[in-house]
């Protein structure tokens, strides 16, 4: 296996994310105490970082549950119109259905005695409203 020179951008690069990883697990590999020193300040840095993104999550996280809250307030509120407007679809059907099965009786039924009746009240209201167009 290849080596990077030290010194080079690799071997930096490399050196850097194994003291990132010592930090975040601990590692104290047999380092002088100048470097726990520097390191302790670190990983007091890298903790403040940490509690500032859980501070910023936990404040995401409130807004999301009041809007999660407030989604299911509003779908809640829909279903219960949605509900009464089939009620109302349905009443207004059973209303409809019975109107027609009275028409089909009534053009079953054959008997001349209805239309008379109908005529007669037709003939009788149009005459009212001649008599009450003229006296106005």
């Amino acid at each position: 296996m290849l080596r990077p020179r030290a010194g080079s951008a690799e071997s930096v690069g490399l050196a850097d994310e194994r003291r990132r990883r010592d930090l975040l697990f601990g590692s104290s590999r047999g380092r002088s105490s100048s470097a726990s020193t520097g390191t302790t300040i670190e990983q007091e840095q890298l903790e403040a970082r940490n509690e500032e993104f859980v501070g910023h999550l936990s404040g995401q996280v409130a807004e999301m549950r009041h809007v999660a809250l407030n989604i299911g307030d509003e779908v809640r509120s829909q279903n219960e119109y949605l509900d009464r407007m089939g009620a109302q679809f349905d009443n207004a059907g059973n209303m409809l259905a019975q109107t027609i099965r009275r028409v089909q009786e009534l053009t079953t039924s054959g008997g001349i005695g209805h239309m008379f009746i109908l005529a007669t009240f037709s003939f009788l209201f149009m005459v009212l409203l001649y008599f009450l167009l003229i006296r106005s």
